[in-house]
């Protein structure tokens, strides 16, 4: 019993009452929100998990959806971290690896270089990641693929991960 939060990203809630307040969307993805995930430490990522997980339980949230966006080189890592946050605190939570394989013509001056890759190499990450911790802590966490934004997404990608989703 609780609330279900179906939509989140705790690792930003460090970005909190920052410069963010009143960016449009891409500005502040790309100038705020992706820039200093980029420069998140292991422990920083914890700590965003750990505090999101406590405002969670505090507000009266059991289940979450959480939407991670990291660069693509650590996204094994934080997936590991944040999972055991939400194992050791008794919530359940479906953890989301986002990604993004293209970078459209009219973004093409954003710095998307960390967080984008080859879509074969995005799915089978995350396909690994899938193996290692959906199920995991008596079945209450399950992990997914995430298409980020439509814009950054190909048709293939949104597919591939409904695939892996299935299989």
């Amino acid at each position: 019993p609780g609330f279900v939060n179906a939509h989140a990203h705790s690792l930003d809630i460090l970005l909190r009452g920052g410069v963010a307040d009143d960016r449009p969307l891409y500005d502040w993805l790309v100038n705020v929100n992706l820039p200093a995930g980029a420069r998140y430490r292991i422990s920083d990522n914890d700590l965003a998990a750990r505090l999101f997980g406590a405002e969670a339980l505090r507000s009266g949230i059991t289940t979450v959806v959480d939407q991670m966006e990291t660069p693509f080189d650590a996204w094994d890592d934080v997936a590991d971290t944040v999972v055991a946050t939400y194992g050791a605190t008794g919530m359940r939570a479906v953890v989301c690896q986002m990604f993004y394989d293209t970078v459209p013509e009219h973004l093409a001056g954003l710095d998307l270089g960390k967080h984008t890759g080859r879509l074969a190499d995005l799915l089978s990450r995350i396909g690994g990641m899938i193996v290692r911790h959906h199920g995991s802590y008596d079945g209450r966490i399950s992990f997914w693929p995430a298409p980020g934004l439509a814009v950054l997404c190909t048709t293939e990608a949104v597919l591939g991960a409904q695939q892996l989703a299935r299989s």
